[in-house]
């Protein structure tokens, strides 16, 4: 079936691009905003477009939508097919569009952001859109075209993805110098035992280690203050919480005269490292992607290399190898 045929039955951009709202949304009341006549169009145009296609979209599941392993393929060729129309337009204007890049909260505060000076020497044509979301949540927006790249924990398996390796995430312990003289070291088991720690909110992973971690010195960690993010732990320190945990990058721009930053091997068992994700039909859809996608992970990997020395200059006991 060629095209003109498809487009005899029925196949037309409106129709895509209703489609593509509802894979987004999730149901067509939400894609519709509400609005009843909306809803009527659209319902009626994904049922117009699934009849010239011959396959169904959507499974219905009580109120909601759940898009068919046809739709995903589709969802994923609409949505390259506008990406590429926008690029070419914007390339005849001197600006090459919009690149969505996708990570967790955390992720994007502590390795993303830090390299946006990095990012736009290296794409300086692009606009950059950053979307915190879950790794589910990543590699969903991955196979519908709504993110062009994510960033995911290495451990995280998935043959649907091409991957590149884009940095770990390093974390130290900081700890105000005005707390208590009287401490004998800030070794870890000091900070984890003895400081009132700022930990970050809803990480149950890093959290669990910092328990197992004082656990096994016989003791518990009691944090006194949770945050919502990295930024506002630090936000905490400088406005007097006596300790806390950051990521390294975080930590290069405390006044030394009033911080002890702590680096040690011990915590390597927090150490996070990260790929860069791209759709792998993407990629053969989207001759550029990949290409992109190595630049975005260069950046990153650069910034956390020019970090490393303003970290070693901040640091005063280091135990964790080089």
């Amino acid at each position: 079936m060629d095209i003109i045929e498809l487009k005899q039955r029925g196949l037309t951009l409106d129709k895509l691009l209703a489609f593509l709202a509802v894979a987004r949304a999730g149901s067509v009341v939400q894609a519709a905003g509400g609005v009843e006549s909306r809803r009527s169009l659209m319902s009626r145009q994904i049922g117009e477009l699934e009849g010239a296609l011959g396959a169904d979209l959507f499974i219905r599941k009580g109120k909601s939508l759940q898009i068919t392993s046809a739709g995903k393929e589709l969802a994923l060729l609409t949505a390259s097919y506008l990406d590429e129309l926008e690029a070419l337009s914007a390339r005849f204007s001197g600006d090459k569009g919009i690149l969505k890049i996708g990570a967790g909260a955390a992720v994007l505060e502590a390795m993303v952001y830090p390299a946006i000076r990095n990012l736009r020497r290296t794409l300086p044509d692009y606009r950059f859109e950053f979307v915190p979301d879950s790794t589910e949540g990543i590699v969903r927006q991955l196979h519908d075209g709504g993110l062009d790249v994510g960033i995911v924990r290495s451990s995280f398996e998935d043959s649907s993805v091409v991957r590149r390796p884009c940095g770990t995430m390093k974390f130290v312990l900081v700890g105000r110098r005005d707390f208590d003289s009287n401490l004998p070291d800030w070794s870890v088991m000091q900070f984890l035992t003895r400081i009132p720690m700022a930990l970050i909110r809803g990480d149950g992973s890093l959290v669990t280690t910092l328990h197992e971690m004082a656990k096994a010195a016989g003791a518990d960690l009691v944090p006194t203050c949770f945050a919502d993010t990295f930024g506002h732990v630090k936000q905490l320190l400088l406005w007097g919480q006596p300790g806390g945990l950051l990521p390294a990058i975080l930590a290069t721009d405390l006044p030394r005269s009033d911080f002890h930053v702590l680096d040690d091997q011990q915590l390597i068992a927090l150490d996070r490292r990260l790929d860069l994700v791209i759709d792998k039909r993407a990629a053969r859809v989207r001759d550029r992607l990949d290409g992109i996608a190595q630049m975005v992970a260069r950046s990153i990997r650069d910034k956390e290399q020019e970090t490393a020395p303003s970290m070693a200059r901040m640091v005063e006991n280091v135990s964790r190898p080089s």
